[in-house]
């Protein structure tokens, strides 16, 4: 798989700070909590349906080093939620699907910081790497066993048979998911320093999934991604003793 002309930018800016001497040996810590949304794209999604995003818990542990005054590298341990609904229309309007996954993170990224004084902005730009700890289905469906006679013109799949809730964990099988995912992250945000070595920050990511969900079959490949969004408040702090 080849690198995209970005990251060998991202790569290339980085390499230069480390070969000169004019850097900013500063490490620090920080940690946000917020929520996330998720939507994923695929080819195999039911005709009649439309897919909703849910929102999702979103933590974050994270840990900087400053090579310049306005570009650091910084590592991530995120957990995240990833969460969708699939909701059924037309004929089968009253089914639907909740899907709850939760996954552990780990994004490395560049961070440029914008502007001075108290008050900064700041871009990040990377990629990262995850893994699904585990998930939950959530629905309505119809129990086609237990039918009754129509009792008016045009009726929903909900008038004609009983509904099945359901609530269980999901099954991953070996053979057909990929709980590793990998892709780009791009987000940015604003922080207030309220101290030489405390900042209050806020922020906003966006994961774009490049790894299939589903591993490849012979017959009627799926292919699934998810993109994800989240926004979280959090703090930071500068460890260094300079």
């Amino acid at each position: 798989m080849k690198i995209p002309k970005p990251a060998f930018r991202i790569i290339a800016i980085v390499a230069f700070s480390l070969i000169y001497n004019d850097l900013w040996p500063q490490f620090g810590a920080g940690v946000s909590l917020g929520a996330s949304q998720n939507k994923t794209t695929s080819n195999a999604a039911p005709f009649n349906s439309r897919q909703k995003a849910l929102t999702g818990l979103f933590l974050d542990l994270q840990a900087t080093y400053d090579l310049r005054s306005w570009l650091s590298l910084q590592a991530d341990i995120e957990y995240i939620q990833k969460n969708t609904r699939l909701d059924r229309t037309g004929f089968y309007q009253d089914n639907y699907t909740s899907n709850y996954f939760n996954f552990l993170q780990l994004p490395v990224t560049a961070r440029f910081t914008l502007g001075t004084g108290k008050f900064q902005g700041f871009l990040n730009l990377g990629g990262f790497m995850g893994y699904c700890l585990n998930g939950r289905l959530k629905g309505v469906t119809s129990n086609i066993i237990d039918y009754a006679e129509p009792t008016i013109p045009n009726p929903k799949i909900s008038e004609l048979f009983g509904a099945i809730h359901f609530d269980e964990n999901y099954r991953f099988e070996e053979s057909r998911d990929n709980r590793f995912e990998a892709g780009y992250v791009v987000g940015g945000g604003l922080q207030y320093s309220a101290s030489r070595s405390c900042r209050v920050f806020v922020q906003t990511r966006h994961y774009h999934d490049i790894t299939n969900q589903y591993k490849e079959a012979e017959l009627f490949p799926v292919r699934s991604y998810n993109q994800s969004f989240q926004i979280s408040i959090g703090t930071s702090f500068n460890l260094s003793k300079n």
